[in-house]
């Protein structure tokens, strides 16, 4: 199966160009918004979304076990994605189309405004107290632990409370110290909030809730390529708060064809899209921010393209997740009851025989339920055990099996 194949084939230096000038753009005037043959990985993808939509179909129909194989997992965290406007991204598939094909042959969290019961929400911020909020490094810290943030302690993006991380992980590790520790490998890809990065200073500013499980003093090291938690760690420089994401799909393609079990992968244009260019705002009519969607949106095809080139000779089972940290308001986050709490959530998988039918979420929906379904899969924690190894706020959602022997849920149709 091919996602996106000819997307490979696109020029690197041609690829950074069109990055830099959609990223630069002052998008208040909505006639400098990027058209789609400036992307130019939209349309090629778009025979892969056939492709995988047929699949749908045929594995749907098949039912019983997929295959027997190795599972591995990518897990995207984007920043700011707000659900209401991911739930139009997928619907009308005009700034998502690879993102809208992973839902519509997977299941996501519908979000039809931000009452909707059926959204998925972050962690429950400032209703514990004034010193929580609705950010990144809470938001990813629930992410990765899958239990709210009164307990990790992780409240803001401040040094002093991404610190507190050192301790509490002990008693909530993430995700990636699980896998470690179960013998799977693990890499991490991304800036400040979730590694530790340099900054615009050139000096180790932006401080990461990952590294900080592996005590305060790791945490201020910002070029470690291996710690405690990590097999293989990608951290990127920050320009004003944003990674600099044009390297990143050159290294993920290295990992994807190593042995690594779990990719995480960090993406934090989308909110400074959002809250730091001319016109930016959580809003789809936002050119800034509908900018960047198309920009995420082309990291994920891209992904997903090469993963499809490893399956069948790798003999691998993928389940591939997203899901975002917060939500925002007009321009701002971090203590707007509802707005900021809605977050992205969507999963699908990629197994050697196409895809497999997934079940809907169950309400509630929240971030911390990545954590415990994507170890599932992995099959280092078993969800369905009465007496569960691991405490989570969250639980398994949508997948039926974990990924070694893959079976179609029982669901009869498609989410879209």
């Amino acid at each position: 199966m091919q996602f996106g194949d000819e997307w490979l084939a696109t020029d690197k230096a041609s690829f950074q160009q069109d990055a830099n000038d959609t990223a630069t753009t002052d998008f208040s005037d909505p006639r400098d918004f990027v058209p789609p043959e400036k992307c130019k990985w939209v349309t090629p993808v778009i025979a892969g979304v056939v492709t995988l939509l047929s699949l749908i179909v045929i594995v749907a129909q098949a039912g019983g076990t997929v295959s027997q194989s190795s599972p591995r997992v990518v897990l995207f965290v984007i920043e700011g994605f707000k659900a209401t406007v991911f739930e139009e991204t997928i619907t009308h598939g005009i700034r998502g189309p690879n993102m809208q094909a992973l839902c519509q042959q997977g299941s996501y969290a519908a979000c039809l405004g931000t009452s909707d019961t059926r959204c998925c929400r972050a962690q429950t911020g400032p209703k514990n107290g004034p010193q929580f909020s609705w950010s990144a490094a809470p938001g990813i810290a629930s992410i990765l632990t899958g239990v709210d943030s009164p307990k990790h302690q992780v409240t803001n993006t401040s040094f002093a409370a991404m610190s507190n991380f050192a301790d509490s992980s002990q008693r909530y590790p993430s995700i990636a110290s699980i896998a470690t520790k179960a013998g799977i490998k693990v890499a991490a890809f991304g800036g400040s909030s979730l590694l530790t990065s340099i900054d615009d200073t050139g000096k180790c500013g932006g401080y990461g809730v990952l590294d900080f499980e592996c005590g305060v003093l790791s945490a201020q090291r910002c070029t470690a390529q291996q710690t405690c938690n990590l097999n293989r760690r990608f951290s990127y420089p920050t320009t004003n708060g944003a990674i600099n994401q044009e390297d990143m799909v050159d290294d993920i393609a290295r990992v994807v064809d190593d042995d690594v079990g779990l990719l995480i992968v960090h993406l934090n244009r989308l909110n400074f899209a959002a809250t730091q260019k001319p016109g930016g705002r959580f809003e789809s009519a936002s050119m800034p921010y509908s900018a960047q969607i198309y920009l995420t949106d082309s990291i994920v095809g891209r992904v997903v393209s090469m993963i499809s080139r490893t399956i069948s000779r790798r003999r691998e089972n993928w389940l591939i997740m997203g899901v975002s940290d917060h939500g925002g308001l007009v321009s701002s986050y971090g203590t707007n009851p509802d707005d900021d709490e809605v977050v992205a959530f969507f999963l699908s998988t990629l197994t050697m025989q196409g895809t497999t039918l997934l079940d809907f979420p169950s309400q509630p929906t929240t971030q911390m339920d990545v954590a415990p379904t994507l170890l599932h899969w992995l099959g280092v924690f078993d969800a369905t055990a009465t007496v569960p190894t691991i405490q989570f706020d969250g639980r398994r959602q949508a997948i039926c099996t974990d990924g070694k022997s893959v079976r179609n849920c029982t669901r009869t149709s498609v989410l879209i």
